[in-house]
Formats: structure tokens, sequence, C-alpha cells
């Protein structure tokens, strides 16, 4: 089975290019701690050779909160401090079909 974490992040921060990428790693380790002790991390992670992300992109905060509501128990979603803005939700590894409620959103880029 092809396992993926999906990673969603918002589009209307005006963060540099850099900070973005470094928020967006923050939420995706913090998404593979937080499900270190599961079967679907545990094989991701052995396979670091074929690793899948897939990027989804929100469009505000309200956005990000509400694609969170749906899917908390198996993500994370990086805030960013001082500041208290959340950034990006990063799923726990599983496979591409777990996550329906993601279907809607248009890849990041």
């Amino acid at each position: 089975m092809a396992l993926v974490q999906y990673i969603i992040v918002r589009t209307d921060l005006k963060f540099s290019k850099g900070a973005l990428a470094v928020n967006i790693a923050h939420a995706s380790v913090a998404a593979i701690y937080k499900s270190i002790n599961s079967e679907d991390t545990q094989n991701y992670l052995k396979d670091t050779e074929n690793m899948t992300k897939i990027a989804l992109k929100v469009g505000s905060e309200e956005e990000l909160r509400a694609v969170f509501v749906n899917i908390q128990d198996r993500s994370y979603m990086w805030v960013e401090q001082p500041e208290n803005v959340p950034v990006a939700i990063a799923t726990f590894p599983t496979n591409r079909t777990s996550f329906p409620q993601l279907k809607g959103l248009k890849l990041f880029s």
C-alpha cells in the first residue's frame, strides 16, 4: 500500500518562501512525531526513498480551521509562535483514500 502525508497550507500569509517552507517542515515533522507509534507511520519512515507528500492549499485561516475540524484526530496543525498564527496542517501518514475530506482542495504551487 502506498502511503502519503497530506500538507494543507494557507496561501493568504505574507511569509517569505523560506519562512513558509520552514513552517511546512515543522507541521510535517510534528505530525510524524505525534503518530510515531502507528504502523502506517513506521512503514512510511522505513521507505525514505519513496516518501510521498501532497501539498494542498486553502485561502484563509477560517478555511484551514474548517479542514482541521474534520481531520484533527489524524493530523497536526502547526501554529507559528509567538504570533499564534495557524500556518499549515500535516496529516499522519496513511493511504491516499483515508482523507476524502480533502478531495475538493487544490494543489499548492
